[in-house]
């Protein structure tokens, strides 16, 4: 995320993701073929941590939506 919000989603490479998290290139390549099932790795996490605080409200409206959302992102 830190690479993300410094240089912008497609502005840094895997050497550079790789030396920011403390890891041998080829490390990340035994767990992703390139940047995007990073990203598409996070949006699953992410939506699945929104689907489980929503799913432990009783009830939840598209305002809990927002306000569990804006909450993960920040």
């Amino acid at each position: 995320m830190d690479l993300t919000i410094q240089k912008g989603y497609r502005n840094f490479s895997i050497a550079e993701l790789a030396r920011q998290a403390e890891l041998n290139r080829m490390t990340f390549y035994k767990h992703y073929d390139n940047l995007d099932d990073v990203f598409q790795e996070f949006i699953d996490d992410m939506i699945g941590e929104i689907e489980r605080q929503l799913a432990a409200k009783e009830s939840a409206d598209l305002a809990d939506l927002f306000h569990v959302s804006s909450q993960l992102m920040y």
